[in-house]
């Protein structure tokens, strides 16, 4: 996932939208599964990449699908710094957080 997002960052412009992986594309293209997908929780708390998802969105699923549909997809920007960071502490908070939200 973070390869994918990373090489669809080379591909960014200025004024490209942001960065979004709907299942067509990323099964289209990538061929990769929901779970592949799924790695985005992951590389949120590793701090690798921000992901901003639908407000209507509770976790995985839209609060009133039937009046608004089934939303708009994720989207990402990999952090400037994320690969900066020393990589123990980083792991460390980010478990933590995990364990704090049972994922």
């Amino acid at each position: 996932m973070f390869l994918v997002l990373a090489y669809l960052d080379s591909q960014q412009t200025p004024t490209s939208p942001p960065i979004d992986l709907p299942p067509a594309k990323r099964k289209g293209l990538f061929e990769f599964s929901k779970e592949t997908f799924e790695a985005h929780r992951t590389l949120s708390f590793f701090g690798l990449i921000n992901t901003t998802r639908d407000g209507r969105r509770e976790r995985d699923y839209i609060s009133d699908y039937h009046e608004f549909g089934a939303g708009e997809p994720h989207t990402f920007a990999l952090t400037a710094s994320g690969l900066n960071e020393p990589a123990i502490p980083v792991m460390i908070d980010a478990l933590e957080q995990m364990l704090l939200f049972d994922l």
